[in-house]
């Protein structure tokens, strides 16, 4: 069953998979002085302490994040506060569709306060479809986390507009984490059958739990 699952679901990303527009997914609009952070992220809404920022050998031991320059972040707050970056697409949510949230995850040199708890989710208007906060990266270094949401026919949130939100979400003073690249994978399933979405939804998380290890 796993690898049948495994399987259908790389055939159909092969015949249908596309990336949806994200812009600045790499956060690489705003040039920065190496070591130097800003609040404003171009296409992206910050809330509480977020930002871009291009790091410096100190954050992660070499001069460059593996993505290109920048890096986006969010610092829990005083209070303490959370922190979080968003982006609205113009695409919307679809019907007969998976949808695959791609993010890259990173954590500082070990300092204190350490890595605050995470997600990465994915909304269609105000609807969350799917959230995560695992794999945590390990200290110094960048982890990939996945999002996967399935739709049928039909589905509350269908129309409205795909939302992307990443945050920090509690933790001490000062926790930082760390994102870069963000994809979001399109797949249309052209009306098959429901019992070939569920199982492309099966090799989908079977997929997800392999990119995790």
């Amino acid at each position: 069953m796993v690898a049948m699952a495994v399987s259908a679901l790389c055939t159909t990303v092969a015949s249908w998979g596309a990336l949806l527009t994200i812009d600045n997914p790499s956060f690489e609009a705003d040039p920065l002085p190496n070591g130097i952070e800003q609040s404003s992220v171009t296409d992206w809404l910050t809330t509480g302490d977020a930002g871009v920022r291009d790091p410096s050998s100190s954050d992660y031991g070499v001069v460059n994040p593996p993505f290109g320059e920048n890096i986006a972040f969010a610092k829990i707050g005083a209070g303490p506060t959370t922190a979080s970056l968003e982006q609205t697409l113009t695409d919307t949510l679809q019907g007969y569709a998976i949808y695959t949230l791609s993010v890259n995850v990173g954590d500082r040199i070990p300092t204190s306060p350490l890595l605050p708890a995470f997600s990465a989710s994915l909304y269609a208007g105000a609807t969350l479809l799917g959230s995560t906060s695992t794999p945590p990266p390990a200290n110094s270094g960048f982890t990939n986390v996945v999002v996967t949401f399935g739709t049928l026919a039909t589905h509350p949130a269908l129309g409205q507009p795909l939302r992307i939100v990443l945050s920090a979400d509690s933790g001490a003073e000062g926790a930082v984490v760390d994102f870069d690249l963000v994809t979001l994978d399109y797949l249309n399933l052209n009306n098959p059958e429901p019992s070939t979405v569920a199982l492309l939804l099966l090799g989908g998380a079977i997929l997800a739990r392999r990119f995790r290890k």
